[in-house]
C-alpha cells in the first residue's frame, strides 16, 4: 500500500503463522507412509499453532472492544453506534460476536471474576462457553461453574446455564440430571489400528449429527 493510504496492513498475502512447508500436499508415492506419521503431526502443530493465534486475537478484541464501546469511542471515530462501528469500519457480517466479546471482558473486570478470566486467557474457556458462564458466575462459585463448564458440551452448557437462571437466579450449577453426569477425561495407549477406527467413527457421527461433535460425545 502507498503511505497516502488511509489504512496499513498488519498481515497481507505474504504474512506466515506457521512454515509453508505444512501446507505442502505430498507425491502420491510418498502420500501412504509421510502423510499418515510426519505429515500428520506436522499439520496437527500448525493447526494448534494457528487456534492458539485465534484465541489470543479473541482475548485482545475482547479487551479493545470493550475500551472502545465503554467510552463511545466510535463515535469519536466518526460512528453513530457500536453495530454500526463493527460493519462498516471493521467491515464484519454482524456485531453480534463482538457483543459477546465485549460483555465477557467488561464480565471478567467488573464482577471481578479473574478465574474466569484466567481460564479465558488460557484457552480453557471459549467464546461461546464464556458467554453462557457469565450469566451465571460471581465471585463465589467460579470454580463450580468452570468445572461444569469442563465436563459438557455447549449446547448441554446451555441448558444447564438457563435452568439455573431460571430457578436458581444463577446462584450456582444446580445438579445435574442423568445423562449430564460429570466425565473424567482418561487417557490410554491406542494401536495406529485403533486410532484409525476411532477416526473414521467419530467423522461419522459429527456427520450424522450434522455438526462438530466435541471428542468426549
Amino acid at each position: 500500500m502507498s503511505p497516502s493510504d488511509d489504512h496499513v496492513l498488519v498481515l497481507d498475502e505474504d504474512a506466515r503463522l506457521i512454515p509453508d512447508s505444512a501446507c505442502e500436499i505430498p507425491s502420491a508415492r510418498d502420500r501412504v507412509g509421510l502423510w499418515r506419521d510426519a505429515k500428520a503431526f506436522e499439520v496437527h502443530a500448525a493447526l494448534m499453532s494457528i487456534r492458539a493465534a485465534a484465541l489470543a486475537v479473541d482475548v485482545c478484541l475482547a479487551r479493545l472492544m470493550r475500551l472502545m464501546a465503554s467510552v463511545s469511542g466510535y463515535r469519536q471515530w466518526g460512528t453513530a453506534g457500536f453495530a454500526s462501528y463493527i460493519m462498516d469500519d471493521l467491515r464484519q457480517g454482524s456485531p453480534r460476536r463482538f457483543r459477546y466479546l465485549v460483555a465477557i471482558d467488561r464480565a471478567i473486570v467488573k464482577r471481578p471474576l479473574p478465574r474466569l478470566g484466567e481460564a479465558w486467557r488460557r484457552g480453557r474457556a471459549t467464546v461461546a462457553q464464556a458467554r453462557e458462564l457469565i450469566r451465571v458466575m460471581r465471585p463465589g462459585n467460579e470454580e463450580e461453574w468452570l468445572e461444569a463448564a469442563a465436563s459438557m458440551s455447549v449446547w448441554r452448557l446451555q441448558r444447564v446455564v438457563q435452568r439455573a437462571v431460571e430457578s436458581h437466579g444463577g446462584a450456582g450449577p444446580p445438579d445435574l440430571e442423568e445423562g449430564e453426569r460429570r466425565w473424567r477425561r482418561k487417557v490410554f495407549c491406542a494401536t495406529r489400528s485403533v486410532d484409525a477406527a476411532w477416526q473414521v467413527a467419530l467423522e461419522t457421527s459429527r456427520r450424522m449429527a450434522g455438526f462438530d461433535l466435541p471428542v468426549h460425545e
